[in-house]
C-alpha cells in the first residue's frame, strides 16, 4: 500500500536469500545512510553541540565502538561534576580534544575529520564539503574498500550496501543541483531545508532504487502495479488503517469539511471509494493465483 512497506519486505526477503526488484520511489530523507550523512553534516556545521558531535560519532561507517563512546560521554560527565568552578563545563569537543592521545583510534580518526572539515569549512564549496565527508567517513567506499569488502559477511556490508550507495549518491546529486540554483547556498540553511521537510510529511525527495537483479520478487505499490499483470500476486498488511480509513500524514491540518463546506460523512466515504478501487486494481493484477496476507 506504501512505499515505506516495500523496503521492509525487501528486508525480509534479503535475509532469507530471495532475490528482490524493487520497483516503488523512496524518500531520500528516510534511508538510513542519508539520515547518518545529515546527522556528520551537523557535527561538522555545529562541533560545539556536543549531542550533535556525539550523534555523528556513532555513523557505523566510523565503526567507533559504542560502549566505548558511552564511557566517553560518562568521563566527560564525570569531568564536568568535578570542575564545579567551570559554570558551562566542557563540551564534547573540548572534552575529545584534550583527550585526543588516550581516545580510541576510531573515534580519534572520527574526530580529526569532523574537526578539519569544520574549519574548512568555510573555504569549501557544500558539494565539495559533502565529497570529503562520505569518502573520509567511509560512507562511500575507495577501491581498497571494495576490495576488502569481499571478504566480510552480508551484516557488516550492510551500510556499504549497493541501495546505501546509490542513495548516497543521489542525496549529493541533489545537493550538488540545490547549490547550483542558490550560490549562495550554506550548510546551514541546507540542514533547515532538510529539517523542514522531515517535519512535513508531504514534501518528499524521491528517488528510484537501482535493480541490483533481472530476476527477483517483484516489490511494488498498487498505484505502481497499474496496467501490469502477474501469475502471481500478494497483497500485503491488508488491514485497517493501511487499505482504508488511512489518517492523514501531516502532523497538523484543518479537515476538508471545515476548508472547502463539504460533508465530512460523504468525504470519508469518497476516501473509501477510492481505497476500495485501489484494492480492486491490486487484486485485479493476479493472472492465476492471489493471496492477501493480514495480522490477526
Amino acid at each position: 500500500r506504501r512505499n515505506a512497506d516495500v523496503l521492509s519486505i525487501s528486508a525480509v526477503l534479503e535475509a532469507a536469500g530471495i532475490p528482490a526488484v524493487i520497483a516503488a520511489k523512496q524518500d531520500l530523507l528516510t534511508q538510513p545512510q542519508v539520515l547518518q550523512c545529515i546527522a556528520l553534516l551537523r557535527a561538522i556545521q555545529q562541533p560545539d553541540d556536543s549531542v550533535a558531535l556525539s550523534a555523528a560519532l556513532t555513523v557505523p561507517s566510523f565503526q567507533c565502538d559504542l560502549p566505548a563512546l558511552g564511557r566517553l560521554w560518562a568521563a566527560r560527565h564525570e569531568h564536568n561534576k568535578s570542575k564545579k568552578n567551570d559554570e558551562h563545563g566542557w563540551n564534547m569537543r573540548r572534552y575529545l580534544s584534550e583527550h585526543r592521545d588516550t581516545i580510541p583510534a576510531s573515534v580519534k580518526r572520527a574526530f580529526e575529520l569532523i574537526e578539519s572539515l569544520s574549519l574548512s569549512q568555510s573555504t569549501m564549496t557544500i558539494p565539495a564539503l559533502i565529497e570529503a565527508a562520505l569518502k573520509g567517513s567511509g560512507m562511500i567506499p575507495d577501491s581498497e574498500a571494495k576490495e576488502q569488502l569481499q571478504s566480510q559477511s552480508p551484516i557488516s556490508q550492510s551500510w556499504r550496501s549497493p541501495h546505501a550507495i546509490a542513495a548516497l549518491h543521489t542525496f549529493y546529486d541533489y545537493v550538488k543541483n540545490r547549490s547550483l540554483e542558490s550560490g549562495s547556498l550554506s550548510l546551514s540553511a541546507l540542514l533547515e531545508d532538510f529539517d523542514q521537510m522531515r517535519a512535513e510529511h508531504t514534501l518528499r525527495l524521491e528517488y528510484d532504487l537501482p535493480h541490483i537483479t533481472r530476476d527477483g520478487v517483484q516489490l511494488m505499490t498498487a498505484h505502481g502495479a497499474k496496467g501490469l499483470e502477474f501469475d502471481l500476486v500478494i497483497i500485503a498488511q491488508a488491514r485497517d488503517g493501511n487499505w482504508g480509513n488511512r489518517r492523514p500524514q501531516g502532523k497538523l491540518g484543518l479537515p476538508d469539511a471545515i476548508l472547502f463546506h463539504t460533508h465530512a460523512e460523504s468525504e470519508k466515504e469518497s476516501a473509501q471509494e477510492d481505497e476500495r478501487r485501489l484494492f480492486y486494481v491490486a487484486m485485479t493484477r493476479a493472472r492465476r493465483e492471489l493471496y492477501i496476507t493480514f495480522s490477526e
